[in-house]
């Protein structure tokens, strides 16, 4: 009875031993996973501001004026700088110019995660499908800030001094910037292969090299700049005049590539840590879209007075005169003003646990 009972004890070991040695290898695997990386893009956008507006009446063509959407930008500042370079008047409005190509452009770092979902192909090779989602960004910079507020500093000084050279009496002249909240998030969606290498003391290198996309989802912050003027002419014709600019920064859905190495070992059962270095590039649209929104109040009594230079600046209060103001220009309306097209490459390396199925 005892040697019967030690042959069964063998026999149900022995089986056990083969049902495990034929059990076949985990197929899936799926990980979850945390980081730090930075997304590269260097360079700023080619510009393309609307074209000069077209010319107003004024007393003689001699005194050529033309109407503008904007004092802070493209051909609007041009004019007020010859205006004041016309009367001798030392301050000149900064354009927004070089702000408006740097919004949505620029080099910053960020956490992120996702997850990734694989499938054994072959003895050493998983297919992977992998989410990754950047943590929350702002295209809106200190450097950028930083123009917009030398652009607001020097309106106010150009057109405090454009009004002291003249009959006005009572000027009040104020600039405001503001950015407007909101955040986005770069998701990338990618199919690659991932293969296993020799293992090394307990750790199973691994490369990494696929492909799919990148989007942004969730709202691009706005840097709004906004200019007003109040004098009266001769102490009696009010001119009341606004002008409010917003820009914002926006990216195309792009093909992206993945490439990268990894690390993992296993620590308890079916579970591992995995440590993973990883570059995606898209070859991504940046553009910068502009609004400009030009306000002219209506005055009593109605009235009109231009700076007889060339080129010359007007005002007037009431369009009744024949007479318009240079900031009557055409409201612009998500303005395509910059776009370029160029490599992102965001680094990120990654910590994260698998399980195996």
């Amino acid at each position: 009875m005892a040697g019967l009972s030690a042959a069964l004890i063998a026999l149900s070991a022995a089986a056990a031993h083969a049902q495990t040695a034929s059990a076949p290898p985990s197929r899936f695997e799926i990980e979850a996973y945390g980081g730090f990386g930075r997304l590269l893009d260097a360079g700023e956008a080619t510009l393309s501001l609307p074209p000069a507006g077209p010319p107003i009446t004024t007393s003689s063509p001699m005194f050529p004026s033309r109407a503008v959407p904007s004092w802070f930008f493209g051909d609007g500042a041009a004019l007020l700088n010859g205006v004041n370079a016309e009367l001798g008047l030392a301050p000149r409005i900064t354009p927004l110019d070089a702000a408006i190509a740097k919004i949505g452009r620029s080099a910053e770092s960020g956490g992120g995660m996702g997850i990734r979902l694989r499938r054994r192909t072959a003895p050493r090779v998983w297919t992977e499908f992998a989410i990754d989602v950047t943590s929350s960004s702002s295209s809106v910079t200190d450097s950028l800030m930083e123009s917009v507020g030398q652009t607001r500093g020097s309106f106010v000084q150009a057109m405090t001094s454009l009004f002291a050279s003249g009959p006005f009496t009572g000027t009040s002249v104020t600039a405001t910037a503001t950015q407007a909240g909101g955040s986005w998030r770069d998701v990338t969606a990618t199919l690659a292969a991932n293969v296993e290498l020799d293992a090394i003391a307990g750790l199973t290198p691994s490369l990494t090299l696929g492909g799919g996309f990148v989007t942004r989802t969730g709202t691009e912050p706005t840097v709004t700049l906004e200019g007003r003027y109040r004098t009266k002419i001769l102490g009696a014709v009010p001119i009341d005049e606004t002008d409010r600019v917003t820009i914002r920064g926006e990216a195309s859905t792009a093909p992206a590539v993945v490439f990268g190495a990894g690390l993992s070992r296993a620590i308890a059962g079916r579970l591992s840590l995995r440590l993973d270095t990883r570059m995606m590039v898209a070859n991504r649209t940046i553009s910068t879209t502009l609004d400009a929104t030009p306000t002219v109040a209506s005055g009593a009594p109605a009235d009109y007075i231009e700076s007889f230079t060339n080129p010359s600046v007007q005002f007037s209060n009431n369009a009744a005169t024949g007479r318009v103001s240079s900031l009557s220009g055409a409201a612009l309306d998500h303005a395509d003003v910059a776009r370029s097209t160029r490599l992102q490459a965001r680094v990120i390396i990654t910590l994260g646990v698998a399980f195996r199925f």
